[in-house]
């Protein structure tokens, strides 16, 4: 008897792990070359390679709804190539993202996100909106057309990396 019930609670167990919540980003391993962009007052932690310029905080906007971002151009590798996360208040529309972009909701690193990959104005873009905390983090990775495709990984890493903080 107790060997026939072993399947049944074995099925019941991965159910009640299913549905009970979101669970945990798995622990990141990066390159060495790689290390971490925080800003607590906005909230985020993200990676990017350490050659990469880091010319943040970006602060200051005509727009009302952006609280903040970040900048960080793949110099020496590229003129063309960078990260961008900006920060929206709760006022972004974020519905309104997603019909204008296709962008499609999945999960990265544990967090519900929102994402899409587009040409505009002679680039290529992957753009991610993460909700969080009251607030929107829109990460961008832009590259020239030519190249997007050889920052693939770096992109993923980028983008993998994000979290929420206190």
């Amino acid at each position: 008897m107790k060997t026939a019930l072993m399947p049944l609670m074995a099925a019941m167990a991965c159910i009640c792990t299913l549905a009970c919540g979101e669970s945990a980003a798995p622990d990141l391993v990066f390159p060495d070359d790689y290390e971490w962009y925080a800003d607590s007052a906005l909230g985020f932690r993200i990676a990017y390679p350490d050659h990469w310029d880091d010319n943040s905080p970006q602060t200051g906007s005509m727009d009302e709804m952006i609280l903040g971002g970040a900048h960080f151009p793949a110099l020496p590798d590229s003129i063309n190539a960078q990260l961008d996360i900006t920060v929206f208040d709760s006022d972004y529309d974020l519905e309104q993202f997603r019909r204008d972009y296709g962008a499609d909701e999945e999960r990265i690193a544990g967090l519900t996100a929102y994402g899409t990959t587009r040409s505009f104005m002679g680039t290529m873009q992957r753009m991610v909106v993460f909700p969080g905390g009251g607030r929107y983090y829109f990460v961008q990775c832009v590259a020239d057309p030519e190249i997007f495709d050889d920052y693939g990984d770096i992109f993923d890493d980028i983008v993998g990396s994000f979290e929420l903080i206190e």
